[in-house]
């Protein structure tokens, strides 16, 4: 019931933001509701919390704002509630060139990752793999563990689409000391179903069963239950 804690609470947190008449809490009360709603696979109040979120940044001149909400507004709940994807994918571009001219490398290396995500998903596999290794560039630079693994997430999965084992082998690896560290569920329960692709790719069906099982209960830790 976390997430419908939280939503109460950025509700209460804008209200009280409107009646000072301080925009940019109010925006962060959005943005931070519209996080939260979408877990919930409330997307339409998600995108009207982020919209409303960037819409507020302009006209504060917040640009570190402007640019977290439009990476949201880009993000699951833009294709989950079925908008065109490549409008979705419009608002995140924005949002990294917002990134780029902040200098903030740990914002690129996330939107880039979710880049890599999205071409994968439109099997645009070589756009995603420029994007994923982008990713990696940029994390190596934030010097932080939670833009290195969502780095790592974003090039692992044109690599596990693509069945190039032996390269998703080695980044599946790589990701487990940094996702241990960071203890990011959502990143984790994907890691570990999509550790199940090379024993599949080996026909070793019960360790394969075993990865799915594995990630089904971490789904049901992280509050993401519509990926189950």
């Amino acid at each position: 019931y976390a997430s419908a804690d939280a939503d109460a609470l950025f509700g209460r947190a804008s209200a009280a933001a409107t009646r000072i008449g301080d925009l940019e809490l109010l925006g962060r009360g959005h943005l931070g509701r519209g996080r939260v709603r979408e877990p919930m696979f409330r997307f339409a109040e998600a995108l009207d919390d982020f919209g409303t979120a960037v819409r507020l940044s302009r006209e504060i001149g917040d640009r570190r704002l402007e640019m977290a909400a439009l990476f949201e507004l880009g993000g699951p709940a833009w294709a989950g509630i079925g908008r065109p994807v490549a409008e979705g994918i419009a608002h995140v571009r924005e949002a990294l060139r917002l990134g780029e001219q902040l200098g903030d490398r740990g914002a690129e290396a996330s939107m880039l990752s979710w880049l890599a995500i999205i071409s994968s998903n439109r099997l645009r596999f070589d756009e995603a793999l420029r994007y994923g290794r982008r990713a990696y560039d940029a994390a190596v630079v934030a010097g932080d563990d939670a833009s290195l693994a969502a780095a790592l997430d974003g090039l692992k999965t044109p690599h596990a689409y693509l069945g190039e084992v032996t390269e998703l082998a080695a980044l599946l690896r790589s990701m487990e000391p940094v996702l241990k560290r960071v203890g990011n569920l959502l990143l984790l329960q994907w890691w570990v179903f999509e550790s199940g692709f090379p024993a599949i790719a080996a026909g070793d069906w019960d360790v394969a069963a075993a990865h799915v099982d594995r990630a089904i209960i971490l789904n049901g830790r992280s509050g993401h239950q519509g990926y189950e």
